[in-house]
């Protein structure tokens, strides 16, 4: 599929220099570790309360937004997990003595804010969050019982999986949808949970919903699965791959998503 070709947007890419400046600073790990790492952040970096408020990111999301492929800048979310994550690895990796965790971000923040602004004054495009009821998710997703069902299929994983949107996880919203919009006559509801986890700062959901924004793009929706299949096959969770493998093959029109009854981990 040919890469959509944004106008010149000399801000974004003076900020992305920066966050590349920081990759560079930090080892330039690589942007799988970068993920894995982002992936465990709520953990690391708890807030108060226990919310999970920092999605985690992808290699796709990764390499298309420092490589400058997206429209506008990234969002607030992507730039909280990519700094941390960076200065965590270089923590691990003995790179940085500290890691400077949360107290890092009002800087990294404040220059996104100030890259806004100069976007907005200059008519550059900006990469604005849609608006919804759930917002930053603080009321519960309520899946359908077929929904439920449609993720069923896929065994442990699938049932954990609607667990975990239901619990308001921004990153189980959009993979619930991914797996969704593989069964037939169902991307009303993929695009109904695509918003509301992109309305939550998750940028690949995001990402799908910009490839377009009214209905579901089945293209963008498989590539999107076939990355979630390899990253749970190097992450040790053959379920979820073969779920998302599944669930690309038949968003590619090779057949329909297969269940996949299977409990063992």
């Amino acid at each position: 599929m040919a890469r959509k070709r944004y106008p010149r947007h000399p801000v974004r890419d003076a900020f992305l220099r920066r966050l590349l400046e920081l990759h560079q600073a930090c080892g330039s790990p690589a942007y799988a570790l970068v993920a894995r790492t982002s992936s465990r952040l709520n953990e690391t970096h708890p807030v108060p309360g226990g919310s999970a408020s920092l999605p985690a990111l992808s290699k796709t999301a990764l390499s298309e937004t420092l490589n400058g492929h997206r429209k506008g800048l990234p969002d607030h979310g992507f730039v909280a997990s990519f700094v941390l994550s960076c200065y965590r690895i270089a923590h691990e990796q003995g790179i940085l003595a500290e890691d400077p965790g949360r107290e890092a971000l009002p800087r990294w923040q404040d220059m996104l804010r100030e890259a806004e602004e100069e976007s907005e004054r200059l008519g550059l495009p900006r990469r604005r969050l849609p608006t919804g009821p759930l917002g930053d998710l603080t009321a519960p997703v309520r899946l359908t019982a077929v929904q439920c069902e449609l993720l069923a299929v896929h065994g442990a994983f699938g049932r954990e999986l609607a667990h975990r949107a239901q619990a308001r996880e921004p990153r189980a919203v959009y993979q619930a949808a991914v797996l969704i919009a593989a069964a037939p006559g169902r991307d009303e509801d993929a695009v109904s949970l695509l918003t509301i986890a992109a309305a939550a700062r998750d940028p690949d959901a995001l990402e799908l919903l910009q490839a377009s924004p009214r209905e579901l793009d089945r293209a963008a929706a498989a590539a999107h699965a076939g990355e979630l299949a390899r990253e749970a096959g190097t992450t040790g969770r053959p379920q979820a791959a073969r779920a998302f493998r599944a669930c690309a093959a038949a968003l590619d029109g090779a057949g329909i998503a297969a269940p996949d009854t299977a409990d063992a981990p």
